[in-house]
């Protein structure tokens, strides 16, 4: 959540859903869907954060944002 924070910061988190973990050898990852308030208008972003599984050290965090 920070670092969607961090990413848009004139918006507020007023939801999230964690939609699930994926693992795939020796990596996960962990799904979630934010739903986002701004000053203009709100919008859904999904977040994908890979990490390794064993260490759970984070490999990268995706951002994708949606109207629905």
């Amino acid at each position: 959540m920070a670092e969607t924070k961090e990413k848009y910061p004139e918006a507020d988190i007023v939801d999230y859903l964690h939609i699930g973990r994926e693992t795939k050898g020796e990596q996960s990852i962990e799904k979630f869907k934010l739903w986002l308030r701004g000053p203009e208008r709100e919008f859904g972003v999904f977040v994908d954060i890979v990490f390794e599984t064993e260490t759970e050290k984070v490999l990268s965090i995706t951002f994708r944002k949606t109207d629905q």
